[in-house]
């Protein structure tokens, strides 16, 4: 399951989202079971082994590697197995587990009676707080602020997903291109969340750069403006949580419009040791770096600004949840040759 949507549009676009993930959460079950009675068969199936809970589900690419994490059986080599093998390996570590030890299955059935499939094993502590809470709570919030936005990308995987929100009354123009028009940028946020433990739920102060839809994440020495991980989770509480977040989150984003102009008058003597240090300390491969490379050709200037605008406009080849990652390291990227944190 991957969805993604990159679009210009507001509140019909979101709820045309909860919609469909509404239609999603009738196939959805949580099954809380004994670890020891699950069972893997030689069909690549797993059982209950002492009800019917769990009848013919398979375990997506994401759980096969909780599975093999919770047993201790090394991820990479279990799941090179053919199904006989691996349902061996399975049912042995399987009776190694403690007899208290209870594991939440977050499942999904499918739509023509195919095998269900298992996308999460969980601690059974865990608190589900799946993506259509949350972005039932951010359109709630989205109303109370009374203001236009876009949404600019809408991306969902197995693991997680990703929504990027800007808002177009908070648009200005950091300089100007080398053809002479306005670089116009728009302050936003960016909210993850993941169903499954890949990641908490984390609300993000952003700039968007309109030319090429590079986004640069917030960043400080506090962290996300909104993190909350999947335990202890009450709904009123997260709500005014998040109205609390966004509002930080755009207040935030207008301090990074004016780091950025602070980074076109910064001069870098030697951007491509930059760079390639940068490379070197995020342990990028050698075709990432090189893209960080081409990208910082395009931007045709030597100072800050490209620098951080050259990682943006390589992030964009990555996965949602790298190219994430590595636009909150561009912001720190900014701070550490602009602002010096």
């Amino acid at each position: 399951m991957n969805t993604q949507l990159q679009v210009k549009n507001n509140t019909n676009e979101l709820h045309h989202i909860l919609t469909r993930l509404e239609n999603e959460s009738t196939r959805k079950e949580d099954l809380i079971i004994p670890a020891r009675n699950l069972m893997f068969h030689e069909d690549g199936f797993i059982y209950d082994r002492s009800s019917n809970k769990i009848d013919g589900y398979v375990l997506n690419e994401w759980a096969t590697g909780q599975f093999a994490q919770k047993t201790n059986i090394p991820s990479k080599y279990f799941r090179q197995c053919p199904p006989e093998l691996k349902a061996v390996n399975a049912n042995h570590w399987i009776k190694e587990l403690s007899s208290d030890e209870d594991w939440m299955l977050r499942t999904m059935r499918s739509r023509d009676g195919s095998p269900g499939v298992v996308r999460g094993i969980m601690s059974d502590k865990y608190v589900p707080f799946d993506d259509i809470e949350i972005l039932n709570i951010l359109d709630d919030v989205l109303a109370k602020f009374n203001k236009d936005y876009e949404i600019e990308m809408w991306n969902r995987g197995d693991t997680g997903c990703h929504l990027r929100v800007t808002f177009p009354d908070l648009t200005t123009s950091v300089g100007k291109l080398t053809n002479g028009a306005p670089d116009i940028h728009r302050v936003g946020f960016h909210m993850m969340n993941s169903e499954v433990g890949k990641s908490s739920i984390r609300i993000t102060p952003m700039v968007y750069r309109m030319i090429c839809t590079n986004g640069l994440m917030g960043w400080d020495t506090n962290g996300d403006v909104f993190q909350q991980r999947h335990i202890y989770l009450n709904h009123d509480e997260i709500s005014n949580r998040v109205t609390g977040a966004i509002g930080k989150a755009l207040k935030l984003g207008d301090n990074m419009i004016n780091d950025l102009l602070k980074a076109k008058e910064t001069e870098i003597e030697n951007p491509y040791d930059v760079i390639d240090q940068i490379a070197k300390d995020n342990k990028y491969s050698q075709k990432l770096t090189g893209i960080i490379h081409e990208s910082f050709d395009r931007e045709r200037g030597n100072t800050a600004f490209h620098v951080v605008q050259a990682l943006t406009l390589a992030s964009q080849t990555l996965n949602a949840d790298s190219r994430t990652e590595m636009e909150r390291k561009a912001s720190q990227v900014l701070n550490k040759l602009v602002v010096g944190l």
